[in-house]
């Protein structure tokens, strides 16, 4: 008989029986151990929090800062969009507040970022070595933003760490 580990729906392992859909701690799972039903949602997630209220003021200065023209006040889309941004901000709010500190991580964290479909991301820094990124053409590229062109202007740079850019920003407010 082949057991499972079901982590979801339970704060302890629990092992489930392979053969039949069973009740975990209040929750119907389906052979596999998956809850059969959402076990929370995000609207409920977002009603159990407590009431943001995004000011006016708020909502046209973060329209300045995004360079968008805010809805006229007093409008539905007004109304609209301050609902939907305080709805968000109430989710954003609840992640943070969940403890993590008992979760603990085993290897690596696989690296999550996103690039082109068929280009790799190039990890290493050749900017720092004198050596030519590989790809580089004899004509030393022809602005058409390969890494060996982005390593070139990399050492043209007034300040860079680790390959990248630094910039200093004074954030007095």
């Amino acid at each position: 008989m082949l057991h499972v580990l079901c982590r979801r729906t339970a704060p302890r392992l629990v092992t489930c029986n392979r053969s039949k859909s069973t009740t975990v701690n209040g929750i119907e799972v389906d052979d596999l151990c998956i809850p059969t039903k959402p076990t929370w949602s995000v609207q409920d997630q977002i009603a159990s929090s407590p009431k943001i209220t995004i000011l006016p003021e708020t909502l046209a200065h973060l329209h300045k800062l995004s360079a968008l023209v805010p809805p006229a006040m007093g409008t539905p889309e007004h109304a609209k969009l301050t609902t939907h941004l305080e709805d968000m901000v109430r989710l954003v709010e609840a992640v943070k507040d969940v403890d993590v500190s008992a979760v603990k991580v085993e290897g690596e964290v696989p690296d999550g970022r996103i690039w082109q479909s068929g280009r790799g991301m190039e990890l290493q820094d050749y900017s720092k070595e004198g050596k030519d990124a590989p790809g580089k053409d004899a004509g030393g590229g022809h602005g058409d933003g390969s890494l060996a062109e982005g390593a070139a202007l990399l050492k043209q740079a007034e300040r860079s760490v680790g390959g990248f850019y630094v910039v200093e920003h004074d954030r007095k407010r």
